[in-house]
């Protein structure tokens, strides 16, 4: 089971709660389990029990085995001694635990009174690179999957609005800003995966010619010539990449772009234009409208109080109408998610990364429904 899982197990309190008894044998209820704590210190903070009919209030601290409490050295650490309670998962040499001021808390083994349904997560959850889900899904409405993926499609939206702001000169006249954040964008997402860094340098250097392009050929001499034939020249990584992504494509695709935004009114600026000529393969076409085009394009609507090309930017990325990389959606296919869905929603990479990968199971609308089914 992992540790998220764990956690909305004990904060939705979905145990046996009856003829609870800690490892002491002594009598136990839960009153208030406590609300979760996402910093150091203990897991759950402003929980209330009754042990042997004496009420305490205060911290929870949760372990999978009673020996990670020393592990961890809880038994060293001033802000434990506020803990009322040891909960552990597994119930091997466990038994009360010893604070740092020299007092004991009692432990509660739990796994005994989970219910058989949770007892399955657990198990599936075991196992290494597949999602603690895996094999449920089919008891799960479409529907219950279907809104949790739109609600990380808009904070995937909200992320990816975060990443091109960060890239804005507030100094800048409004409208050049809006293109040099633009272009600095494109410059990263076409250094995905191995060169974002050297893409932003390369970028931020060409910058400071304050140059103007009288063609496209030009751009690409001069952006080459900073990219590859300078001793402050950006470090380029080539392994591992396909041809359409080694480091000179990229460089040429970025002058083209360079070229086409030199002159661009944000108004009246199209995706068509801003790629136009740069030869972009299907894939990082898809990445450059989705990751930052979209993005670009609601923060200018945004800034000129444009609700109707808020709106258009909003549809088009919740619109499913392009792939999800299969590296993406194959661990939803492989559990069982339907592919109409893990397949062209853009909130899948932001699924995967920041419910599924970092144990986000206590936020997760799927998981929730299938613990309580």
């Amino acid at each position: 089971m992992t540790e998220a899982l764990f956690h909305l197990v004990w904060a939705e309190r979905l145990f046996r709660s009856e003829s609870l008894h800690t490892t002491e044998g002594d009598p136990l209820r839960i009153e208030k389990s406590g609300i979760l704590h996402q910093g150091d210190g203990p897991d759950f903070r402003n929980a209330t029990i009754l042990l042997n009919r004496l009420r305490f209030e205060g911290d929870i601290e949760l372990h999978v085995r009673c020996r990670d409490w020393y592990h961890h050295r809880h038994h060293q650490d001033p802000s434990y001694n506020n803990v009322i309670l040891h909960v552990v998962l597994m119930a091997d040499h466990a038994t009360a635990v010893q604070r740092c001021d020299g007092t004991f808390c009692p432990t509660l083994v739990l796994f005994p009174n989970v219910t058989a349904r949770i007892t399955e997560l657990a198990k599936s959850s075991a196992f290494r690179g597949k999602l603690a889900c895996h094999g449920q899904i089919g008891n799960v409405p479409e529907p219950i999957i279907d809104a949790q993926f739109r609600d990380a499609e808009a904070r995937y939206f909200d992320q990816k609005q975060n990443d091109v702001l960060s890239l804005l000169d507030p100094t800048l006249p409004r409208s050049e800003g809006w293109r040099r954040m633009l272009r600095k964008a494109c410059f990263d997402a076409l250094g995905i995966r191995f060169n974002r860094d050297a893409m932003r340098q390369l970028h931020d250097s060409a910058t400071n010619l304050h140059q103007l392009f009288v063609t496209a050929d030009e751009a690409g001499l001069v952006l080459s010539e900073i990219a590859f034939g300078r001793l402050t020249s950006p470090r380029w990584d080539s392994s591992g990449s396909r041809p359409d992504n080694q480091p000179r494509t990229r460089v040429a695709q970025a002058a083209q772009i360079w070229y086409n935004l030199q002159s661009a009114e944000p108004d009246t600026l199209t995706f068509a234009q801003l790629i136009h000529d740069t030869r972009l393969g299907a894939e990082r076409k898809n990445v450059l409208f989705k990751n930052v085009w979209l993005p670009c394009r609601h923060l200018w609507a945004q800034w000129t109080n444009n609700p109707s090309a808020r709106h258009q930017a909003l549809e088009q990325w919740s619109a499913r109408t392009l792939a999800v990389p299969l590296a993406v959606a194959n661990p939803f296919i492989v559990a069982g998610f339907p592919e109409s869905i893990v397949g062209k929603s853009s909130g899948t990479a932001w699924q995967l990364r920041e419910r599924c990968r970092r144990s986000g199971c206590q936020e997760c609308g799927i998981m929730r429904t299938l613990i309580r089914s």
